[in-house]
């Protein structure tokens, strides 16, 4: 890298470290230290490819921010309790059940369903993100999430109303 281009992401650094950070504890709600990691991440990422960016402020922030939400992911699953389907008993009990049973259920009741599915239905529903989001989040376009949450939601229903009428 040039002098001028280190002093070119250096003047970025200043600019953009700290509202990235901020934006990371809002959109994505981590701690303020997880935050920061994160930051420095994705500046890790531009700064190799700063070169190749186009010199353009929209297109390195957009590469800057598209990093930062790709790490915050990363480290959201690598973070999340996980449930083993091939745990669940045959005839898993219902909601009624109580609420230590919801993961299980929520297991179970996720079983038929596609992983980018079981995302799609957890992001809307669960963490409440809006279809644009989730697009974003996932890398795909927005009716794709919508077509899922759709095809899932209809899944969902009947296999709640098998479960009934048994």
């Amino acid at each position: 890298m040039t002098t001028e281009n280190s002093d070119d992401f250096q003047m970025f650094y200043k600019a953009e470290a700290t509202r990235l950070v901020r934006n990371l504890r809002q959109r994505e709600r981590v701690s303020e230290a997880l935050a920061e990691d994160i930051a420095q991440h994705a500046m890790l990422v531009v700064y190799r490819k700063w070169t190749e960016i186009k010199p353009e402020a929209p297109a390195r922030i957009s590469y800057l921010y598209t990093a930062a939400k790709r790490k915050a992911v990363q480290e959201k699953k690598k973070n999340s309790p996980t449930v083993d389907i091939d745990e669940i008993p045959e005839h898993a009990g219902l909601i009624e059940d109580g609420l230590a049973e919801w993961p299980r259920y929520l297991a179970w009741l996720y079983e038929p369903l596609t992983l980018r599915q079981r995302r799609v239905v957890s992001a809307v529903h669960l963490d409440g993100n809006s279809i644009q989001e989730v697009g974003e989040l996932l890398g795909i376009c927005p009716n794709t999430v919508k077509n899922d949450l759709r095809k899932a939601l209809w899944v969902l229903r009947n296999k709640v109303q098998e479960e009934g009428e048994r």
